[in-house]
């Protein structure tokens, strides 16, 4: 009896440990990480040929985030999160759709070379969000759904915009500005 319940410790102690990847391509398979679980990435996330991907857990990159396919990266009934902890990073490729981001790495510039939306949680720590000329769309209604410490939105140029959704009467802030 003992034996078994070490061996069950073991496999429950292997599925939770994070797994670190140089970089991570995915070329049309679906990959699962589920509720408790989390992906470290130290280079670039890309994704090739449309695979949607459950991500229930946490993507930690810090590298790059390149969207190639013409299709969701994701599935959009997850509730995961990706955080950028990486120093000067960008999203790439196209329209990414996140549940919930989380921009950090002290100081930083993430910056947006495609439209991306987010649908739970968009957290800025302490990085720029730099739109360029795209737009990036906070989809999720909640007075409370975007947080920020010191960072915030910068959209210096035409065409560049953050959109919030609304649906109350009530103050929605827009941590917007400029370095």
């Amino acid at each position: 009896m003992i034996k078994k319940i070490n061996i069950a410790f073991f496999l429950s102690l292997v599925v939770k440990m994070s797994l670190a990847q140089a970089f991570f391509v995915q070329n049309s398979a679906q990959f699962n990480i589920e509720t408790g679980a989390f992906l470290v990435v130290e280079g670039d996330v890309i994704n090739n040929n449309g695979g949607i991907s459950v991500n229930n857990g946490e993507i930690k990159l810090l590298g790059d985030w390149y969207n190639n396919s013409t299709g969701n990266f994701f599935n959009n009934t997850d509730n995961g999160h990706v955080f950028f902890y990486g120093g000067d990073q960008s999203i790439n490729g196209n329209i990414t759709y996140f549940n919930s981001l989380t921009l950090g790495g002290g100081g930083v510039v993430k910056t947006l070379n495609t439209d991306a939306h987010t649908y739970g949680i968009l957290k800025l720590e302490d990085a720029t969000l730099e739109t360029n000329n795209y737009i990036h769309y906070h989809k999720n209604p909640r007075i409370n759904s975007v947080k920020w410490d010191k960072g915030f939105v910068s959209s210096q140029m035409l065409g560049g915009y953050f959109a919030r959704t609304t649906n109350t009467n009530n103050e929605y802030y827009f941590p917007v500005g400029s370095d």
